[in-house]
């Protein structure tokens, strides 16, 4: 089985585009949207695909070699053909997000382009979570890349899916309860900050988001 980007153990900071240039934001996404291995399959049944099984095996092959050898162009270029022949499976539209995130991450694209990529990784996103609306994991990851493209709303929605899909996640929680910060609810956000540093006791990162709170209340 092919490794997903979505599967990855740790994420990208929600404030880490903000704080940091893009250079050292890239290198943190790099590392936290490494796949990690196979995880959950789809929750719901996919839908008959044009694509033959070995051809899409094949493409998914290539997509990731592409990606190994740090040619994200080729990437996107073969993920987007599969996304179209296969609109209605998840692994089409995930993983022409992972070949848009890689082709943003690109430290030679102008600001403007790499703007316009992570929007469509973040469409991309939307629409493998629309497949998977209960994987976690997934839904997870299509808010951080919302998040990433200055799509707060959006973001917002897969936080709370993915926290209603596993509410024990320390991280879902910490990553909902900076979203409700931001959006000025003062006593959720502390509540579910809390319930992640308790969880986590040793990460800097709920410390960090619940100190950021109190400073804007």
């Amino acid at each position: 089985m092919e490794r997903r980007f979505y599967e990855s153990g740790t994420l990208l900071r929600a404030t880490a585009r903000v704080l940091l240039p893009w250079s050292a934001v890239a290198m943190t996404m790099a590392t936290a949207f490494a796949p990690v291995g196979c995880g959950p399959t789809d929750a719901k049944p996919a839908a008959a695909s044009s694509v033959e099984p070995k051809k899409l095996d094949a493409a998914i092959r290539a997509i990731d070699s592409y990606l190994a050898a740090d040619k994200p162009s080729e990437a996107v270029f073969v993920a987007e053909k599969l996304a179209s022949e296969a609109p209605s499976l998840m692994r089409a539209q995930e993983i022409l997000g992972r070949a848009l995130v890689a082709l943003a991450m690109q430290p030679d694209l102008p600001s403007q382009d790499r703007a316009d990529v992570m929007a469509r990784a973040a469409d991309a996103y939307d629409r493998a979570a629309a497949l998977a609306p209960t994987n976690a994991a997934l839904q997870h990851a299509a808010g951080v890349v919302s998040d990433t493209a200055m799509r707060h709303p959006q973001a917002v929605a897969h936080y709370e899916a993915a926290f209603a899909a596993d509410p024990s996640s320390a991280q879902f929680a910490l990553y909902l309860g900076m979203a409700r910060a931001r959006d000025g609810q003062a006593v959720e956000a502390r509540r579910l900050l809390e319930a992640a540093e308790r969880a986590m006791p040793e990460s800097p990162d709920p410390k960090a988001a619940l100190a950021d709170l109190e400073l804007r209340n």
